[in-house]
């Protein structure tokens, strides 16, 4: 685990609400990309520039393997995909998927508790057995991780 660092009161609190809003931005994220890949008709967007395509085909429409998909369609699909809402949550999602990769036994057990059962902290001990103090830690080492991973450390 990583070292017993100071962390400023502002990180902590923006590190531990992004750890509670995890599980639902990663359903948002999902919802999203199903949606994005309901609107391609089951295809993800691929552009396939060949050369039997004319010049004013690519500015109408651009099939990636599977049918037609017209350009509003294929814009609207990539756009719900790209905007700055869901790109920040992946990027956030991302980096916390990294922390939770890299907890083991019980740092990965008190997650699951503490921030996706949404448990006390005295819940949490009394489910492990463990004692207040070493939940404590094991908050402290996580919120401390994803500082870290989401550079504001």
């Amino acid at each position: 685990m990583t070292g017993g660092l100071k962390i400023p009161a502002t990180v902590w609190r923006r590190c531990d609400k992004e750890l509670q809003l995890y599980p639902l931005r990663k359903a948002r994220v999902q919802e999203a990309r199903a949606l994005a890949y309901q609107e391609g008709w089951g295809s993800w967007p691929t552009l396939a520039w060949g050369s039997e395509l004319a010049a004013q085909d690519r500015d109408s429409f651009m099939p990636g393997g599977g049918g037609s998909i017209y350009k509003s369609t294929l814009d609207a699909q990539l756009a719900r995909l790209m905007s700055d809402d869901i790109a920040g949550d992946e990027r956030i999602i991302s980096a916390i998927d990294d922390v939770v990769e890299g907890l083991r036994g019980t740092h990965r057990q008190f997650f699951r508790l503490y921030y996706d059962k949404g448990l006390t902290m005295v819940e949490c001990a009394d489910h492990m057995a463990l004692t207040r103090r070493q939940v404590t830690r094991y908050k402290h080492e996580i919120i401390e991780r994803t500082a870290f991973r989401l550079w504001l450390l």
